[in-house]
């Protein structure tokens, strides 16, 4: 049901006349949206933020869009389709590491991959918090992200192979990890697990 709510708000958006604005703005960015969060309806949270951004900022809203399209373009081998460049990325690793994360008896690890690509709202508030580091739409980093789950207890262990899995794989494909992020975090059945977050960039430093 909520689903059908949240896709009749997204197109409220599409529609709205000048003098709505505002009100739809406020309506997906302070209700809808996080009400999408709190439900873990993660991608739809970020179309309703990324809604109200275009409905807000238009010409700034296009001019990042394009971006991220071009990044996910050249990923995908020509689609623009975010959540198939998000799943592409989640199989990438999941095979790669379900071959290397064994342990000492072969047996293998339990681990898990969430990819996810920043919206267009994401991208434009990381530069308002961080206006010295981000003075512009090309200098935004982590356009892409890969997060690995593993239970904790086998934090260094995990870690010793998933470094050399991603310098590896990225460096057959021109890709360099940019940054590797760990902190605890619930998940699943694991009373504590640790969380590495991954962002990428290319062979010149650019934000990938």
């Amino acid at each position: 049901v909520m689903s059908l709510v949240f896709a009749d708000k997204l197109q409220t958006g599409k529609m709205a006349l000048e003098d709505e604005k505002a009100q739809v703005i406020a309506e997906l960015r302070n209700l809808y949206a996080p009400l999408a969060e709190r439900l873990g309806m993660s991608r739809m949270a970020q179309a309703l933020y990324n809604q109200a951004f275009r409905l807000e900022q238009p010409e700034r809203y296009m001019l990042i869009k394009d971006k991220i399209d071009n990044f996910v373009e050249k990923f995908t081998s020509g689609s623009t389709d975010r959540y198939l460049a998000e799943d592409l990325l989640t199989r990438i690793f999941e095979q790669g590491l379900q071959d290397v994360l064994k342990d000492s008896s072969g047996r293998k690890r339990a681990f898990r991959v969430r990819s996810r690509i920043k919206g267009e709202a994401s991208s434009w508030w990381k530069m308002l918090r961080k206006p010295d580091e981000y003075k512009a739409v090309e200098q935004e980093r982590d356009i892409f992200g890969v997060t690995v789950i593993v239970p904790d207890g086998q934090l260094h262990e995990a870690l010793g192979l998933i470094m050399p899995f991603l310098l590896e794989h990225y460096d057959l494909a021109g890709k360099e990890p940019l940054q590797l992020k760990r902190y605890k975090v619930e998940a699943g059945g694991w009373k504590e697990a640790w969380r590495y977050h991954i962002d990428f960039t290319d062979e010149k430093g650019l934000p990938y």
